[in-house]
């Protein structure tokens, strides 16, 4: 605790400008890696794999859509814009600059003194993650997702914050819209979004304590297990185990008994969201690198949860029932990378608002206490 107190000095002790100096450089490093890559071909990771069939199927090469992605590719490929360096170029712009901004201005508080060097200290997080860097490598589909979904959340956010009830049905509207698109590109996304819209009102993070949330969670899942409602989802999951999705990553937890289900969806849960599974050296690169600074910030959401505020419910809520498909229909640490993008935003976010909310009532109360010592003199 002692170590996270000076950690907490140490990092927040700085003036913003040098988070924004520090942006600055994480953009121009991104801009000479991006660079670089496109200089030795695009091969520094070895290329291929979804992006080789997303470019076959915008220039009609193959006819099997498999998400919404290369159909939009194709559309392009219509009217004559599509072109793979181009894109690749746009998503590039997207995560050197587009993307950790969103995600910065998802963190305002009204009135925060500390807002601007939060602002900087999250974009500078987020222009740092690896994952988002190699994403926009090609012309994968995570790297536009990110983008659609983080516009989605300032939806949900303007939803809790306007009182006329005619604006909040027009953004429960949109709402409704972001959570379509997003199911095609990726269903439980766009699933874990229509949660928050729909459930986020129902669940306060800062009233019910987290054991219970812990309980209930798992409970819940094996109901639907019990149930059978999952079996979709998990027959997906034994492809990863018959032979159809092989990979050198992949975990071996496989949901196949009723007795084991709970402790099997809470390795998954150690395994593929906190990164404690290392296969090669590629894995605790992602730990040191991702989980480490993931983990240390949802300590700090789990311990000042009484500073929560609606918007952090609504991300806690999209954290839940995004995570409880994917940790159960997904068994490839590589794959998990990309899916829990957005559950560690997702707590970056929370993290710094729950932040600034304590900074703002520990000042009121020292000011309180100053002002009633002062009278007493």
């Amino acid at each position: 605790m002692a170590a996270l107190v000076k950690m907490d000095i140490l990092l927040f002790s700085f003036h913003k400008h040098v988070y924004f100096f520090c942006f600055c450089v994480l953009s121009i490093l991104k801009f000479l890696f991006f660079a670089l890559e496109y200089c030795w071909g695009a091969n520094l990771f070895g290329g291929g794999n979804d992006s080789d069939y997303y470019h076959a199927y915008a220039l009609g090469l193959d006819i099997v859509a498999v998400n919404i992605w290369p159909v939009l590719l194709r559309w392009l490929n219509d009217v004559g814009l599509y072109s793979r360096e181009l894109v690749a170029v746009f998503l590039k712009f997207i995560v050197i600059l587009v993307i950790p901004l969103l995600v910065a201005r998802l963190a305002y508080v009204k009135d925060s003194p500390l807002y601007g060097k939060a602002f900087w200290m999250l974009a500078c997080i987020v222009s740092a993650y690896p994952t988002l860097v190699y994403l926009a490598t090609d012309i994968y589909r995570d790297v536009f997702m990110v983008f659609v979904w983080c516009v989605g959340l300032f939806v949900l956010r303007q939803m809790f914050e306007v009182r006329q009830v005619s604006l909040k049905f027009i953004c429960f509207i949109l709402g409704l819209g972001f959570s379509w698109m997003l199911f095609e590109f990726r269903p439980y996304l766009g699933l874990g979004y229509l949660g928050a819209l729909l459930f986020s009102g129902c669940y306060r993070f800062s009233k019910y304590p987290v054991w219970a949330t812990m309980l209930i969670w798992p409970a819940g899942l094996f109901a639907l297990y019990i149930l059978g409602i999952l079996e979709p989802i998990l027959s997906y999951r034994s492809m990863f185990h018959d032979g159809t999705l092989q990979g050198g990553s992949n975990i071996g937890i496989e949901f196949s008994s009723v007795y084991s289900f709970v402790p099997d969806f809470f390795r998954s849960l150690l395994y593929q969201i906190t990164g404690f599974y290392f296969v090669n050296w590629l894995s605790v690169v992602a730990f040191v690198c991702e989980s480490i600074l993931f983990l240390l910030a949802l300590f700090y959401v789990l311990r000042n949860k009484r500073y929560a505020d609606k918007f952090v419910n609504c991300l806690l809520v999209f954290f839940i029932v995004y995570a409880s498909v994917w940790l159960l229909g997904n068994d490839n640490m590589g794959t998990a990378t990309r899916l829990r993008v957005f559950n560690y935003i997702s707590v970056y976010i929370a993290f710094f608002i729950i932040w600034q909310r304590k900074f703002k009532s520990d000042l009121v109360l020292s000011l309180g206490s100053a002002g009633k010592v002062q009278k007493t003199v």
